[in-house]
C-alpha cells in the first residue's frame, strides 16, 4: 500500500498521515501480532477517511478487517 498525494492537505495533517503510515510499515516489518497491525491499519484508515481519501481508507479498513476481524472499527 502506498499513500496518495497529500500535498493538498495542511502540513500538520500530512504529518499525522505519515506518522500513521509509518506505524503500519513498522508493525508489518517487525512482524507484530495481527491485532496490532490491524489497529495500525484502522487508525490510518480513520485519518485518511477524515481527509477525504475514501478509496485508500477503504483499503486500510479491509486490511484491518483481514488482520483482526473481531476488533470493531
Amino acid at each position: 500500500m502506498s499513500l496518495p498525494d497529500l500535498s493538498s492537505l495542511a502540513e500538520s495533517v500530512q504529518e499525522q498521515v505519515r506518522e500513521r503510515y509509518a506505524s503500519v510499515v513498522d508493525t508489518t516489518e517487525r512482524g507484530a501480532p495481527p491485532g496490532e497491525r490491524g489497529n495500525a491499519y484502522g487508525e490510518l484508515g480513520l485519518l485518511l477517511m477524515a481527509a477525504g481519501y475514501n478509496d485508500t481508507a477503504a483499503s486500510c479498513y479491509l486490511h484491518a478487517l483481514a488482520l483482526a476481524p473481531n476488533i470493531a472499527r
